[in-house]
């Protein structure tokens, strides 16, 4: 689904996680693509490709998820505009946004989200309506959520009711 959403010659930028790091296994299917990402599993997956670009945020490796943050990977961020980031969350909640347990990647998501004009967040059925320990975002500033069939009409109701497009896998 997230693969459909995606043009040739886009500029993606695509968050550290387990789900993102599926969507940046769909971008085979695009030519000419670039890619920002904080995540050097993204960039590993990628790095085979010689028809796309990959651009690393730079920063501090933390924990075993592979996820770069800090000064110097927000700074990165903040000098390029793309076109789509994706995201994945710990949760996405209708009252409390977006959320991660895990602060550093929070500010980097940020970061990413302020230079995207779509903003696409990839959560399976799991994280809906749970919270993380830190915010990413409100839910104002989302596009579209793709999540897997397993969720309920129920569930996504107040989402689709905000206006975000949703997307089952």
């Amino acid at each position: 689904v997230a693969s459909e959403l995606i043009s040739d010659g886009d500029i993606l930028a695509i968050g550290a996680g387990t789900t993102a790091t599926q969507v940046a296994r769909s971008v085979c299917l695009h030519k000419g693509i670039t890619v920002l990402t904080n995540a050097v599993n993204v960039a590993m997956e990628l790095s085979h490709r010689d028809d796309l670009k990959v651009i690393v945020t730079g920063g501090f490796l933390s924990g075993d998820w592979f996820a770069l943050v800090g000064p110097a990977a927000i700074e990165n961020v903040g000098e390029i505009f793309v076109d789509k980031v994706f995201m994945g969350v710990d949760g996405i909640h209708v009252e409390h946004g977006l959320t991660t347990n895990y602060p550093d990647q929070a500010t980097i998501h940020r970061a990413m989200i302020r230079q995207a004009r779509q903003k696409i967040v990839v959560a399976d059925h799991r994280k809906i309506g749970a919270i993380g320990t830190a915010l990413i975002c409100p839910l104002d500033e989302v596009d579209i959520l793709i999540t897997d069939k397993g969720v309920s009409d129920d569930a996504i109701a107040p989402f689709v009711a905000l206006g975000i497009d949703v997307h089952r896998a």
